[in-house]
């Protein structure tokens, strides 16, 4: 399969968002298929040519726009960047307005980051003005991966395929249960108050979200640790048909919890399987002096 290219043009004084923006994609879509000139440009290159050649081989011109993407200032000039012929921002939008003229295929996507509105027709030049005509989408400020969900979704629409491998359903030989209700998650970390709930990103759905019960065991060693997982494993996950998502680095287990039959949501057999997990770390700790 021959993966698209995403190009991401962008001003520094929007780095920070831009930077995310580039981590989540690199993330979901490779790192050799986003490309952001200070991270893909290497030491000894001839960064013109790279540039110019990673906008042609772009299947998607992702244009950054913050508050002061139009009225950035030369500083030697005074001029608008915007408006200078050898402006990096100016050459690769119009590159690919050019480009999209034969290949309709190539997408033009405006971000629009932390309150940006679209300039208006008149604030261009008519090289430059045919940007106004791409539907943009505004960016959320909420500091998750789900800023981007609306970019994915829409690159997914395009025939971007996710690198990430897809989530497991495991059948349950009965219909699942319904997720847990507002008051249900509520008593529950009530009681568990080392428990968390955290949101991410399906891989390769293009926007949807799993909810998750979260919670991080530390013990005295790697043993202890494999111990707990052993344990967990004969008590509640092979009884019950129930897997977790967790991972053991060292004395560390990490456990992130939800019913993939159930729309990726907590429900009842991860309460049950989380309090299976308290009582064995319960069991141990006082039986180890943790």
């Amino acid at each position: 399969m021959i993966m698209k290219k995403i190009f991401i043009s962008y001003r520094r004084v929007d780095s920070y968002e831009t930077n995310r923006l580039a981590s989540s994609l690199k993330n979901e879509y490779g790192d050799n298929n986003v490309f952001l000139d200070f991270e893909s440009i290497h030491a000894g290159e001839e960064w013109p040519f790279v540039i110019s050649r990673a906008i042609e081989e772009a299947s998607v011109l992702i244009v950054v726009i913050g508050k002061n993407w139009l009225f950035m200032q030369d500083e030697f000039s005074g001029r608008r960047k915007i408006d200078m012929p050898n402006d990096w921002v100016r050459k690769e939008i119009i590159t690919c307005l050019n480009r999209i003229k034969s290949d309709k295929n190539l997408l033009i996507l405006p971000v629009l980051i932390n309150g940006a509105k679209m300039p208006q027709k008149e604030f261009l030049d008519d090289e430059i003005n045919g940007l106004i005509n791409f539907q943009a989408i505004e960016i959320p400020n909420t500091m998750s991966q789900l800023d981007f969900a609306q970019i994915k979704s829409r690159l997914s629409n395009a025939g971007f395929y996710s690198m990430e491998p897809g989530i497991i359903e495991t059948p349950v030989g009965k219909p699942p249960p319904a997720s847990l209700t507002n008051e249900e998650e509520e008593a529950f970390l009530a009681k568990y108050k080392f428990w968390q709930i955290k949101e991410r990103e399906k891989p390769g759905s293009g926007g949807q979200t799993i909810r998750e019960l979260y919670r991080v065991f530390e013990f005295n060693s790697y043993d202890d640790a494999w111990n707990f997982m052993s344990i967990v494993d004969e008590k509640g996950i092979r009884p019950n048909n129930h897997h977790p998502r967790w991972q053991n680095a060292h004395y560390r287990v990490e456990v992130w919890l939800c019913t993939s039959n159930a729309k990726h949501r907590p429900t009842i057999r991860d309460t049950e399987l989380a309090e299976i997990m308290e009582k064995t770390w319960d069991e141990l700790k006082n039986g180890s002096n943790y």
